[in-house]
């Protein structure tokens, strides 16, 4: 479900979405609900800022309940069996962006107890384009599975006493849809197994 639209279109493309999302999800289909991707990008993203600067956590948790309020109102009118389905969130696009998922969090996000997931942030372990990025030296590179990993693990000490399942909402290996040679090699797929592996010791409940 799309936070991003900061206008009246944009509310009401939210709320046209949602019977069209029920049809297309019923049937066992919905883990849960997601509602905006990557706002902590909202007033810095290079594709268009769709907030102003003095976009924070505070206004992003206030935009956020408001929405997800009604979104389960209406999933309750026009697709009842799932309404009991709940919300990861944040989804920020990463843990050292100008957003900050703890203080999300503290800010209250969770008031009406329907998230069943954090998904604190995105993650990656480099870019298709970033200079220096090897199969061997990255993808291949235990040291650079922990180091990634242990970013994340930062934040879900900080949130531990919310007692909900931690998990990674969106991850691969290179973003900007990876590069010949090295997201697309067999390295990579060793890559993930490692990744996933380590991910689970660590107690990150789900990564995708």
């Amino acid at each position: 479900m799309g936070l991003g639209g900061n206008n009246s279109a944009g509310w009401q493309t939210l709320l046209d979405t949602i019977p069209l999302a029920c049809k297309a999800l019923e049937g066992g289909k919905l883990l849960l609900w997601e509602y905006g991707n990557e706002p902590d990008l909202f007033s810095t993203s290079a594709q268009g800022p769709v907030r102003p600067p003095t976009w924070n956590e505070s206004t992003y948790v206030s935009q956020w309940l408001n929405g997800s309020r009604r979104i389960n109102e209406e999933v309750a009118k026009v697709c009842p069996d799932l309404a009991s389905y709940g919300f990861m969130a944040p989804s920020f696009a990463g843990v050292e962006t100008t957003s900050t998922p703890v203080i999300t969090w503290n800010n209250g996000i969770n008031i009406d107890k329907d998230i069943e997931f954090i998904s604190s942030s995105h993650n990656y372990i480099g870019g298709a384009t970033q200079p220096g990025v090897t199969l061997q030296g990255t993808l291949m590179n235990h040291t650079q599975t922990k180091v990634s990993i242990a970013r994340q693990l930062n934040v879900s000490n900080l949130l531990a006493s919310s007692n909900l399942p931690f998990i990674l909402g969106e991850t691969n290996s290179l973003y900007n849809q990876g590069a010949p040679g090295l997201s697309n090699a067999y390295g990579a797929a060793l890559w993930n197994l490692d990744f996933a592996l380590y991910g689970a010791s660590k107690n990150i409940h789900r990564i995708q």
